[in-house]
This record gives C-alpha cells, structure tokens and sequence, in this order.
C-alpha cells in the first residue's frame, strides 16, 4: 500500500500535466507533515493522525486515477464534451486500484475510528482513576490529620467508596488495589471501637474474610515486587485468622520489597517483639519512627503492651510533645509510674513554652501554654495568650468559648457578652455560645440576648 501510494505521489510531482496535479505537491507536503508529527506527538492524538493519514492518501490515489484520463476537448462550448470527460473522470477514480484496494480503504478508516473511539474509553478511565484516587487521598488526610475540625460527616465511608472506585476503574495499578483492600480489611476486622473482631466466633466471617484474603493474594500474585500486598496479606493472617507463621513470613517478604515504608517496619518490629527477638525490634521500631514521626505513638503501644518497657517507651517519645502527651495518659492509666509522668510533664511544659515564646508561635502553642497557665492561676497571662491565639485563628470558636468563660471567672460580664455573640456570628447553633449569652445577658439585667452591650 505505501508502495502504491508513493509511486502515485511521484508521478503526479515529477511530471505533472494538468494544473490539477499540482495539487500532489501539497498532498506530498501533507504527508510528511504528518510523518513528523508521528515521530513527535503521535501517541497523543492516534485517531486524529490515522483518519488524516487515510484522507491524505485516497485524496493521492482519486487523483493518480485521473492522471490516466486524456485532456478534454478544447472547445469549451461543447458541453456534450465536457460532460463525457466528467463522467470519464468519476469513473477512472472508482476503478483506482485492485478491486481489494478499493473495499480496504473504507474499512480501514472505518477501522481506526472504531479504534480511536475505543483507546479515547480506554485512556479515560485511568485519568478518572487517578481523580478518584486523589480524592480519596484528599480525604483520608482530612481523617487522620492533625485537626479533627477538618473531618466533616460522611467521610470515612467517601474515602473508601473514592478508592474502590479508582480500583475499578484502573484494576491494574496495584496502589488503588491496595487502598480498597486495606480498607476493607478494617471495616471486616475491627469494629466501631476499632476492638478486633474474633472470626472463630462467627463462621460467615470467616467465610467473608477467606474471600477478601483470595482477592488479596491474586492481587498479590498479579504484582509480585509491591511490598504492601504481601505486608497487608500477612497482617491479615498473622493478626486475624491466627495463621502466625505463614502471616510472619509473608510480613517479612513485604518489608523486604518495602524497605522503606514505614507501617512494614512496625508490623515487621511488633512480629519479633511477639517473637522475643526485642533487639530486632527495637531496630524496626526506630526505623519506622526515623520514616514517619506519626507513627511515635503506636510504638509506644507497643513498648508498654507488649515489651513492658515504660522507659523503652520514653526514649521514643522524646522530644515529641503528641508522643509526651499520649505516653502521659498511658503512664497515667496504667499507674505505679509517677517518676516518670512527672518527668513527662516537665518536659511537656518545657516544650510547649519555648513554642509559646517564640517570635511568630503557632496558635496551638498559645493556647496550649494559656492552659497551664490557667492551671496555674495565672489567669491575666492566659487571657493573653487566648487573645493573640483568636487573632491568628479567628474561626475557632472552641477558643472563644474557653476565653468567654475565663471571663467569667474574671467578672467580665461584658467581654463574655462579646466572645459569645462572636462564636453566634459564626456558628449560629452553637448551644453553648447561646446559654452563655443568655445567662450573662440575665446578669446584666437585658431581657434582649441580641441587644449589644456597651
């Protein structure tokens, strides 16, 4: 066919011999246009160059066919003439080509429309995938991220159903697999107090948990080298269906594709810990909280539930004022710890008052240190430190009502008045902010909770 067509193109271009034939130095140009962008930018636009490359070359071989037809007559006015040469011209350009040219070119265009329409589907659901993927990212950030005011109703089961649906939509990127079977494998396991679920007491959810792990080792099958697919199968075996060594083996596989993820380290560290191996634990655990500081709590967990090791758990938590502060309430709830509370909360305090003074300190750290200082009676201090934290964060209408009532225990009557007017500004349902108002504008002697106070 590429024969056919050049040697169609030359002919035209060497010797041409109507000034219709001319026409062959632009369809030629076309053609190399073309060949170009196929080099440069074909994967991008498939269809548009084949049904291009298509016209180009039929508008070549019509126009060959009429090289073979005999000039007119010359006499202009002789229409009979005219008319034989046109119905001449339409025939030679049907009869171009073996007859099974002539059926092919058809089908061939029509071929790479079909084609085209159905690579634009295919292209597009990977792109809604990714949408689908990020979204649900998005939102599982919202979820487990530092401020709890960001998570708003709904959005544990719209992150799952984002990732499920990534899932379906690309099955073959292992990371939107991964994400749905995580997930799922959390709302089967644990229940709403996140308390393990016991399989052996109820056969159907063993029956639904085998199921998940079949889909789980098939995708795990599918992509060998992704090491979250191995950590997530054996976690499921070794933790829930009471399979150790085989969910063992399988955690090691995975962290040994996935050296540096840090959930491997400590599902890896808390399988030796269960082993007695406590110095391989301990290199685990440090790993993971070397990959991600988040994880600082769960080790401590982990040091005080499985090791016993309260001072273990400080080393790690060290420095950290979340980890301090969850270590402190499990010291607290445990008991016989007081030395080392004590030691916690001086460092606690030391923490949160040098982020206090610094030059430009973070709103959280200001309420923080206005804590302890209330705690301390230092009252006029704390009011201070509110103030400057609403001016960062106006919004927070939890810090107005916490600044409100210290004005109360000030007898600022008025100033209370404000900071509840202020949070009904913002948060009109707020019920709090309304029995503040209206006991303080019964104090004051207003029978108007809405009349401003001067």
């Amino acid at each position: 066919f590429l024969a056919i067509v050049l040697f169609a193109v030359s002919r035209l271009v060497w010797r041409p011999a109507r000034s219709m034939d001319y026409v062959g130095f632009g369809l030629l140009f076309g053609l190399l246009a073309i060949l170009i962008h196929s080099l440069s930018d074909f994967g991008q636009h498939v269809p548009a160059v084949a049904m291009m490359t298509a016209m180009t070359t039929a508008s070549i071989l019509n126009l060959h066919a009429l090289y073979r037809v005999r000039p007119a007559t010359s006499d202009a006015g002789n229409l009979a003439a005219r008319s034989a040469q046109a119905t001449e011209l339409n025939w030679a350009a049907s009869q171009v080509g073996p007859a099974w040219l002539r059926i092919a070119g058809p089908v061939m265009i029509l071929a790479f429309v079909t084609l085209g329409a159905i690579s634009v589907v295919a292209l597009n659901g990977p792109r809604k995938a990714e949408r689908a993927f990020a979204e649900g990212l998005s939102v599982e950030d919202r979820i487990y991220g530092s401020d709890p005011e960001r998570i708003r109703p709904g959005d544990d089961e719209r992150m799952i159903r984002r990732f499920a649906e990534a899932a379906q939509l690309d099955p073959a990127n292992p990371r939107y697999a991964y994400k749905r079977d995580y997930y799922d494998w959390g709302l089967l396991a644990y229940d709403e107090q996140g308390n393990a679920v016991d399989f052996q007491a109820d056969p159907a959810q063993i029956i639904q948990a085998n199921q998940l792990l079949k889909r789980i080792d098939a995708n795990r099958r599918e992509a060998p080298t992704y090491g979250p697919f191995h950590l997530l199968a054996g976690e499921a075996r070794y933790f829930g269906m009471g399979q150790s060594e085989a969910g063992a083996e399988l955690i090691a596989r995975g962290h040994d594709l996935a050296p540096h993820d840090p959930n491997a380290a400590l599902t890896a560290g808390l399988v030796k810990a269960r082993l007695g191996e406590q110095e391989q634990a301990r290199a685990f655990f440090e790993h993971a909280a070397q990959l991600n500081p988040g994880l600082r709590r769960d080790i401590i967990d982990v040091y005080i539930d499985e090791l016993n090791d309260p001072a273990a758990a400080y080393k790690v938590a060290e420095g950290d004022l979340g980890a301090l502060t969850h270590l402190q309430k499990v010291l607290a709830k445990i008991g016989g710890q007081d030395q080392l509370i004590t030691t916690i909360e001086q460092d606690i305090y030391s923490i949160i008052e040098t982020k206090a003074l610094a030059d430009h300190p973070l709103p959280n750290d200001l309420i923080a240190m206005a804590a302890y200082y209330r705690r301390d009676g230092k009252t006029a201090e704390a009011v201070r430190l509110y103030q400057r934290a609403i001016a960062l964060a106006p919004s927070k209408v939890n810090w107005r009502l916490e600044l409100g009532a210290i004005y109360v225990e000030q007898g600022n009557h008025e100033a209370a008045v404000r900071e509840a007017r202020a949070v009904l500004q913002l948060r009109p349902d707020s019920r709090r902010a309304s029995a503040l108002l209206q006991d303080q504008i019964v104090y004051l002697g207003s029978s108007d909770p809405t009349e401003p106070t001067n």
